[in-house]
């Protein structure tokens, strides 16, 4: 200060990370990023502002690091395209039938009946919002608990965590 001479501290910079982003810089350029799944989370997921009878998606949650998450949605309550993706999606991870609600469909992957997955790879386009679920390294597929053979009732999978998921 010239009145006083006091010598202020140089300010403080705001830190860059120690490793430069791989994202891309130009619009529309994608990056495509590996991880390893620790943990996966199943709910049902209502649009916000969507009236009470529009369909419901299963919202899936991979933790991918301490409180790092990637989502995705998939539509068992929709029709054409979506529920066909849906359909391969379940197929792939599960031998119960593919369920036609959002909440069975949450029940069932809470209760053990999908594989576990390992692995996501995930898209991210410069430009865009939201990242993409483009790939899944999958677990071994689980048995059909043994029962009497009526698929009117959910099987008795053992549920993955100590509370009900909803």
């Amino acid at each position: 200060c010239p009145e006083c001479g006091y010598e202020f501290p140089p300010p403080e910079r705001e830190k860059h990370d120690a490793k430069a982003s791989g994202a891309g810089i130009l619009t529309g350029q994608t990056t495509d990023t590996e991880y390893d799944v620790q943990d996966v989370a199943y709910y049902v997921h209502v649009k916000r502002g969507a009236s009470h009878d529009h369909p419901k998606t299963m919202r899936v949650d991979y933790q991918v690091g301490w409180n790092e998450w990637k989502a995705e949605w998939v539509c068992p309550e929709h029709t054409g395209y979506a529920r066909e993706k849906f359909s391969a999606w379940w197929q792939a991870r599960s031998n119960e039938p593919v369920p036609d609600t959002a909440r069975e469909a949450v029940l069932l992957a809470s209760a053990g009946a999908l594989a576990l997955t390992t692995q996501i790879t995930v898209r991210s386009v410069t430009g865009e919002k939201y990242d993409r679920v483009i790939a899944h390294q999958l677990g071994t597929i689980p048995p059909r608990p043994a029962g009497d053979g009526d698929d009117s009732n959910l099987p008795d999978y053992a549920w993955a965590g100590d509370e009900i998921p909803f």
